[in-house]
């Protein structure tokens, strides 16, 4: 029970300072975005975004633990962290490409939206 504690306690320490992290790059991109849907919608897409690339991830990392025979002595938070900090800055990136992208995508079909139904 003592373990169990001593994890659930540092996961949520490190949860928290990663939402800290997070809303700290949030404000920094709506500083320095000068597109309005990107700095509105930034933290929203890189969650939606993040929380499935977060399992995948997790998922991967365990099938490779139980399916080569070097990984199996390894722990299996040791091997999980950098493999979820790579995928936190993929993810970071994604998300601000796809905003830029949806910034310029969005307006046009709006207006073809509009000419089709008049």
């Amino acid at each position: 029970l003592e373990d169990f504690n001593e994890y659930l306690s540092i996961g949520l320490i490190i949860v928290g300072m990663l939402a800290f992290v997070f809303m700290g790059i949030n404000i920094v991109v709506m500083k320095l975005s000068s597109r309005p849907f990107l700095s509105e919608n930034f933290f929203k897409l890189f969650i939606a975004l993040l929380i499935p690339s977060i399992i995948v991830t997790t998922l991967n990392t365990a099938v490779l633990i139980l399916f080569i025979d070097m990984l199996r002595d390894k722990v299996f938070l040791l091997f999980l962290i950098p493999r979820l900090g790579a995928q936190v800055i993929e993810t970071f990136y994604e998300t601000y490409i796809l905003g830029i992208v949806l910034s310029i995508v969005g307006p046009i079909v709006a207006r073809r939206n509009a000419n089709n139904q008049n």
